[in-house]
């Protein structure tokens, strides 16, 4: 997966509004790998296991901790940032 970083470039006001200019840098700090690690820590200091997390009835409650946690946000739906993190514990477990 990769991630972008919106790095302003420039900006012009015409009359009461303004136009920003933004130029994409590549994100390597955000890997799978390194996302995968944050979600294992906050397991860890928890002490529970991917396994019991996703069994768990009240797992999106779960998941939405691990969220604020990890500190990821969606860009559009709340659903796909706890499906992705349902996905990495199924990789953690399985």
């Amino acid at each position: 997966m990769k991630t972008y970083d919106l790095l302003e470039n420039d900006s012009r006001r015409l009359g009461d509004k303004s136009e920003y200019f933004y130029n994409l840098q590549l994100n390597t700090d955000g890997s799978i790998a390194e996302i995968t690690n944050s979600i294992k820590e906050v397991l860890d200091r928890e002490g529970i296991s991917a396994k019991e997390t996703v069994a768990d009835p009240r797992k999106f409650e779960k998941y939405e901790h691990i969220r604020r946690q990890v500190g990821l946000t969606a860009s559009q739906k709340q659903e796909d940032v706890l499906l992705f993190i349902e996905e990495i514990l199924k990789t953690i477990e399985g």
